[in-house]
């Protein structure tokens, strides 16, 4: 959690790294060439 108690997802990247970000952020949805799409979604 950050200092101020907002809730984290932990992933490893497609490079192998390690990345936090706040759970809001992680889940949220963008906009991609006029649409909607998760902001990660799994890979194989």
């Amino acid at each position: 959690m950050e200092a101020d108690l907002t809730p984290l997802v932990v992933y490893r990247a497609a490079d192998g790294s390690i990345w936090c970000r706040p759970r809001s952020v992680f889940f949220e949805q963008i906009e991609v060439d006029g649409q909607l799409v998760q902001r990660f979604v799994p890979i194989d």
